[in-house]
Order: structure tokens, then sequence, then C-alpha cells
């Protein structure tokens, strides 16, 4: 996934249950068939609920990816997706870690300052409590410890991982952060 994969989350988030290529029959069965997963709602309302969590789900995984490689225009996009939030809980990979840690650890700021101005928690932690700031100063990005600073990240918040190296790097990123 690189630049110019956005076009992927259109089709993505397009996606309707009636957009399905069967036959009637086949279509009336899969309603029937979500609509017994959604009893407290109509048939229509069903699939759009199935739709949106779909939607939901799929989400996450191309936002971490789209968060590796760099491609932000997929990252917008899909956040400006009804229902898709860039720090929902149901975005983290493996070791919970989210878009924004990914984008901390990858030193290109603007890729970082795109997932901040999509409102990602700055703070958020992933199972070690690695936060965006930690994954930066692991990474040795301190241009993205700088933006992660200055949007008012928690210097002092542990992280499960023991090391010394992230006490120096934030001392450094400090050090640049107040032009001194």
């Amino acid at each position: 996934m690189g630049p110019g994969h956005a076009a992927i989350f259109i089709p993505l988030m397009d996606l309707t249950v009636s957009s399905v290529r069967c036959s009637a029959e086949e279509l009336k069965q899969v309603q029937s068939c979500i609509a017994a997963c959604f009893t407290d709602v109509s048939q229509e309302d069903a699939c759009k609920e199935f739709e949106l969590t779909l939607k939901r789900f799929a989400s996450g995984p191309l936002l971490r990816k789209a968060a590796f490689h760099g491609d932000r225009a997929f990252i917008r996009e899909g956040c400006q997706t009804p229902g898709i939030q860039i720090t929902a809980k149901r975005h983290q990979g493996g070791l919970a870690e989210m878009a924004v840690h990914i984008s901390a650890a990858s030193g290109d700021v603007q890729r970082l300052q795109t997932c901040l101005d999509l409102k990602a928690d700055l703070n958020t932690e992933d199972d070690m409590r690695g936060r965006p700031l930690h994954y930066a100063a692991l990474a040795g990005c301190a241009p993205a410890i700088q933006v992660l600073l200055r949007a008012n990240a928690d210097p002092t918040a542990r992280s499960g991982v023991k090391t010394e190296l992230i006490p120096d790097l934030l001392g450094s990123a400090k050090h640049f952060w107040s032009g001194s």
C-alpha cells in the first residue's frame, strides 16, 4: 500500500449488502441471515448496521498499514467515513498499537501530523503501556518527539519497556523543542 491506494478504501466504504453479486433469492437469504443477527431492528436497518460493522472491522488493519507505508491520503479518507475513528479500540493491532504509534515510529512528521489532525489520542497506550512518544523515542525520531511534545504528549509516562534510551532521547528532544 502506497500513495494512491486511498482508492481501495472507497469501494470498501461503499460496499452494501444489496451490491453483492448474487441472485435475488440468494440476496434475500443473505438479508434474512443478517436480520437474524440484529433482532431489535428492521431488516433494512440490520443490513445497514452489518455494513457499518464490516467497515469498522476492516478499517483497523487498513489504517495501520497506511500509517506504516505513509499513505496519508488513505488515512485521511478512511477517517472521514462515518463510524471510523483513528483511535477506536477496534483499530488496534496485535499489541494494541494504532496508526498513531506506527506514524510516530516512522519519523515522518507529516504522517504523524495527519493522525493528530484526525484527533488521534497522542497518549494512547499499547499492551506494554507504550505511547506514541515512546515509539518515536525508541526509533530515534527526534522530529516526531518534538511534534508530540508540542501537542502535549506526556513526557513523564512510563512504558513497560525497560530501557535507558527513552529518557536520553526525550531529554534531547526537550532540548531541541525548547530551542536552547
